[in-house]
């Protein structure tokens, strides 16, 4: 759909459950709830895990590796502005495991954790943890994705050195800009219908207040 026919189904909608309200809402505000709608929608179906749903979305990338904390061997990657959810991560590293020679560089396939259990992973005077992926967590503050290593493995630095895929946050709706749902269209239905649900739960909610 083009913004305008978000905007006409978005108002023939909402008149069909607010008797008439529609009027009262503003271009801004219609955007506002539709592109609200539409970032709640992709969430519910990130956090489920339908990426098929959300292909419209999904981007892969190759990003640079730099150094983290040495004690932990720990290496940084940072996000592209446009991250909103992982689906999987790949790091270029070459591995000792234990009989001291290393293998040929391979592309290991990275496992997300919690920065909660971080502590977990990381090497002690009393133990070397040995994990067969290396594992990955997120720093939201910083927009920066951490990569853990065991002592037996070697992620080189560089340009590329991990590939991401991930599901990209989608541009904002803007019916005045012209810009569009960036959803498969036959979710736009969907988010219209969340859109007049927001819309007619605030027409309630201003109607109680003026009670």
């Amino acid at each position: 759909m083009t913004a305008a026919q978000v905007k006409t189904r978005f108002l023939i909608e909402l008149d069909a459950v607010a008797s008439g309200a529609a009027p009262g809402f503003t271009d801004s505000e219609i955007s506002e709830l539709v592109d609200k709608a539409q970032k709640d929608l992709v969430l519910q179906l990130a956090k489920a895990k339908k990426w098929v749903d959300l292909y419209t979305l999904i981007a892969k990338i190759g990003l640079e590796v730099d150094d983290g904390d040495y004690r932990t061997k720990s290496h940084l990657a940072k996000l592209p502005a446009n991250y909103g959810y992982y689906i999987n991560a790949y790091v270029r590293v070459t591995s000792t495991i234990y009989n001291g020679v290393s293998s040929g560089a391979y592309w290991a396939n990275c496992k997300e954790i919690s920065a909660d259990i971080m502590d977990r992973f990381l090497p002690t005077f009393y133990n070397t943890p040995f994990f067969k992926e290396p594992v990955i967590f997120f720093s939201k503050a910083t927009g920066t994705l951490h990569i853990l290593i065991d002592s037996y493995t070697t992620l080189p630095n560089g340009e590329g050195n991990l590939q991401l895929t991930y599901v990209k946050i989608p541009t904002t709706f803007s019916i005045t800009s012209g810009n569009t749902l960036e959803l498969p269209e036959t979710l736009h239905d969907t988010v219209i219908a969340m859109a007049v649900e927001e819309a007619v739960k605030s027409l309630k909610t201003a109607k109680i207040s003026t009670q």
